[in-house]
């Protein structure tokens, strides 16, 4: 499906290292850049990468990132990030800043800081100060599971797209839900279909599917350790 993005995770701290990186993509068929600056998880902390990288702005190594990335990257660069490595705006309206200054194409803002991971609920009014003050288009990102968080994202922030991340992971039906529903609502219906909870056949179905595209995947990726975690970690979600 396009347009496809490829997103990596770096420091910012080896010119070098970024600029063999994006070379080794050029060679593949790929249609945006994204820079992650606002994954929290562990291993991608400790890796200097993600929401390490708003820990502190005056080292420059997420200005570093975007330079690299929007002089040798072909393709247009974005940046998924988060408000803040804690609450601090000024945080997030100097990412926006150097992303504009930088030429970046959009940024993708999930409502929480990186301290927060998950928990607590997504703060959307600070997504929407942020596309109101902004001149890149701003994607919302952030506990969206359905059409009824989905309104609530685009109404409250009038942010230009959405982004669905561990919705999707949770059901991969959440994008034709929202579909239906908003095509239901156009037609003026007022009883719209919920999102019905995935059953055990759902499940086998989904990972039968996973299983098939495992298949096509390069030597490196099709093998059985790699087969029998992802199938586990996707059941898992779909379980729950």
């Amino acid at each position: 499906e396009r347009p496809a993005a490829i997103q990596i995770v770096a420091s910012g701290r080896n010119e070098e290292y970024l600029k063999t990186c994006l070379e080794f993509l050029e060679s593949y068929n790929f249609d945006i850049l994204d820079i992650n600056a606002g994954c929290p998880a562990h291993h991608t902390m400790k890796s200097g990468g993600g929401g390490n990288l708003l820990r502190d702005l005056s080292d420059g190594r997420l200005q570093t990132l975007f330079n690299i990335c929007s002089k040798y990257s072909s393709k247009p660069v974005s940046v998924k990030t988060r408000i803040g490595h804690e609450i601090n705006k000024a945080t997030i309206f100097e990412v926006v800043k150097m992303a504009q200054n930088s030429g970046l194409a959009y940024i993708t803002l999930h409502g929480r800081t990186v301290d927060q991971m998950y928990a607590g609920t997504v703060n959307l009014d600070i997504i929407r100060e942020v596309k109101a003050n902004s001149t890149l288009p701003i994607i919302g990102n952030g506990d969206v599971v359905d059409y009824t968080t989905y309104k609530a994202m685009k109404s409250t922030t009038n942010c230009d797209a959405i982004m669905i991340g561990r919705g999707a992971m949770y059901d991969p039906r959440v994008f034709s839900h929202i579909c239906a529903c908003k095509t239901a609502e156009q037609e003026g219906k007022t009883n719209l279909p919920p999102l019905p909870h995935l059953t055990l056949e759902d499940v086998r179905n989904y990972i039968l599917k996973d299983e098939e595209y495992i298949a096509q995947l390069s030597k490196f990726w099709n093998n059985d350790r790699f087969k029998l975690a992802e199938m586990r970690r996707l059941a898992i979600w779909w379980i729950r």
